[in-house]
């Protein structure tokens, strides 16, 4: 015969009590682990000169090793090649593609966007391989390894500081808008403050740009603002160009005018010193047809004095 047994109120809140307990017990030691890791990440900065792809850390996983002291992050910096101010404003610019909700993949949420990360190296290491074909396989495999993407919806920028290079690999996904003619258009727009040594000013240009390319779907936008400014510069060429052939016309002509102007005082000038520089008396010496002689008229000077011109 079956017998049922009924459990007691009592039983069923010890039962109750003993699984809330357990949960604030893991719970517990969660925090605890998670806040042990933090207090005993000790910030490395190294100080290798190359870099293998092997060796470079994972900015969400070594929080030690990628210069961002001790937080997770998009970026890896393990030579300090940009201040924590300036990374953590990078940081804050791929966080907003990350949450922008613009998602090519077939399951996304509505926060779901690009992943961007950035790694950052003293150089490369030398082989037999040119720097290009090093810097792609090395930006290839730090890619595939930190894997911070769903469906190749992720980009990876690479700066090699002592090379003054930059390399971008987007995946499958987003390079359906990020495209290669686009990553070439935007590098074009760094490539002299990667010269001038201005790193963060090339990733901040970098992430920015994508950011918009992005959003938008295409780079169109590069190529119509480079004719504008073109169209400008022109523009702005031949008015300048006339307002200086103006001006030069200008100070010719005022150039004459002033040796016209100076010739004409000349003259006058020596006019009134041709006036002033006659005798101040005269003299009218006239023929007398009937006795044959000469007639003199004498005048007098302004001292009253009698001059004789005969």
């Amino acid at each position: 015969m079956y017998r049922h047994t009924k459990i007691s109120t009592c039983s069923k809140v010890c039962i109750y009590l003993t699984y809330i307990s357990s949960v604030i017990i893991t719970l517990s030691q969660t925090l605890n682990n998670s806040t042990n890791s933090k207090v005993n990440c000790v910030a490395e900065i190294s100080h290798k000169e190359f870099w293998e792809k092997e060796d470079f850390p994972n900015p969400q996983i070594n929080i030690d090793l990628c210069g961002r002291h001790c937080k997770t992050s998009w970026i890896c910096d393990p030579n300090a090649v940009l201040s924590s101010q300036q990374a953590d404003e990078l940081d804050s610019i791929v966080n907003t593609v990350a949450e922008s909700g613009k998602c090519s993949c077939q399951n996304c949420t509505s926060t779901d966007g690009y992943n961007i990360s950035i790694a950052l190296v003293s150089s490369l290491k030398p082989s037999i391989k040119s720097l290009k074909d090093s810097a792609v396989e090395f930006i290839h495999f730090i890619r595939d390894s930190w894997n911070f993407q769903k469906c190749d919806n992720d980009i990876v920028i690479l700066l090699s500081k002592d090379d003054r290079k930059v390399y971008t690999e987007a995946g499958a996904t987003a390079n359906k808008f990020l495209t290669d003619d686009c990553i070439d258009q935007v590098h074009d727009i760094i490539e002299s403050d990667l010269s001038d040594g201005k790193y963060y000013d090339v990733l901040k240009e970098m992430a920015t740009q994508y950011k918009i390319i992005l959003s938008e779907g295409n780079c169109e936008y590069i190529s119509e603002k480079r004719t504008m400014t073109i169209v400008a510069f022109t523009v702005g060429a031949v008015f300048g160009t006339i307002v200086l052939t103006f001006s030069v016309c200008a100070l010719i002509l005022n150039r004459k005018q002033g040796r016209y102007q100076k010739q004409s005082d000349d003259e006058e000038i020596d006019k009134k010193v041709v006036r002033t520089s006659r005798p101040l008396y005269h003299s009218n010496h006239s023929f007398d047809g009937v006795t044959g002689e000469d007639i003199c008229n004498i005048d007098k000077d302004n001292n009253e004095g009698i001059k004789d011109n005969c």
